[in-house]
């Protein structure tokens, strides 16, 4: 209420709030606010742009209207993702509105402070991966969707795209075995087709989620394995076995780790580090042990204070 009230104040002495005082607010409304505290700030939201429309302030940033929807997404209460799809729907007509041939300088001005609507799909890709909900894979598929026909191309699926909905499928409840078979089924559908786009690749995180989704949604068994051996087999060839990767190999499926050290020439066991073929794409902060001990070096800190 006090970050409200501090907001009408700067606005009633013609002072215009930055980036951080929106931050600082939206901060305070995830760890403190009610749904009542979420609706009012939409209002706010789309109060502030009438109010820019009219000349009296500037646009909202992009990195805004990103905070806006991480807090509705982070929310507990379900109702508040339900806002953030109406702010997500207001920022997509604006952004429309930027673009059409009758748009007023006023219009082109929201729509370059708006940005790239894609950063405001993907903190609803990473709120829905993230919140557990019964039909967060549905509503990741939903958005992935709409990205993938936008003519606009700030806003067409990028890798990132793909992982978030990757995620997705292995972090939301699965109901029945036929749920688990009909989500793998996607998931394979979008991680072939992103082997296969010209204009943008799997990264490490694509490998190290797909392993995810395998140990939650397949049976244990050879064909499960199959496609394990074939993904590390992937992702070694193009050099991408990360700490996250290798983490998740050793974790979920040690067996088919050790199977891979034997056939693999010249080696014996996996020492301080990896062959230089399966992490050559990767940075070194991220290499396997590096990120290991850079993150036991944090406990030890951690525990020290």
């Amino acid at each position: 209420e006090k970050g409200f009230e501090l907001l009408d104040e700067m606005f009633s002495f013609g002072l215009e709030p930055n980036d951080t005082d929106y931050g600082i607010l939206c901060k305070l409304i995830l760890n403190h606010g009610s749904l009542e505290d979420i609706i009012r700030w939409k209002e706010l939201v789309f109060e502030i742009e009438r109010r820019a429309d009219a000349g009296k302030c500037q646009p909202m940033k992009n990195s805004i209207y990103v905070q806006s929807l991480t807090t509705c997404m982070y929310h507990p209460d379900r109702g508040a993702k339900d806002i953030a799809a109406e702010i997500l729907q207001f920022a997509e007509m604006r952004a429309q509105r930027g673009k059409g041939n009758n748009s007023t300088e006023e219009d082109k001005a929201a729509a370059r402070q708006l940005g790239s609507l894609r950063n405001l799909y993907h903190a609803l890709l990473s709120g829905w991966a993230r919140c557990g909900d019964a039909d967060a894979f549905q509503e990741t598929i939903k958005l992935f969707n709409v990205m993938n026909v936008s003519t606009d191309e700030s806003s067409v699926p990028v890798t990132r795209s793909y992982n978030w909905v990757i995620f997705a499928a292995g972090s939301s409840p699965t109901l029945s075995q036929e749920d688990a078979h009909n989500k793998f089924n996607v998931v394979m559908e979008l991680f072939t087709e992103l082997h296969n786009v010209e204009h943008i690749q799997p990264d490490s995180l694509t490998y190290s989620n797909f392993l995810f989704v395998c140990k939650a949604l397949l049976p244990k068994g050879p064909g499960q394995d199959a496609i394990v051996e074939n993904t590390i087999q992937m992702c070694k060839h193009n050099g991408l076995v990360d700490s996250v990767v290798f983490h998740n190999l050793s974790r979920y499926f040690p067996k088919i780790l050790k199977k891979l050290v034997e056939n693999e020439e010249g080696l014996t066991s996996i020492g301080n580090k990896l062959p230089t073929s399966w992490d050559a794409k990767v940075d070194p902060s991220k290499r396997w042990p590096a990120k290991q001990q850079e993150q036991q070096q944090q406990r030890r800190q951690r525990k020290g204070k």
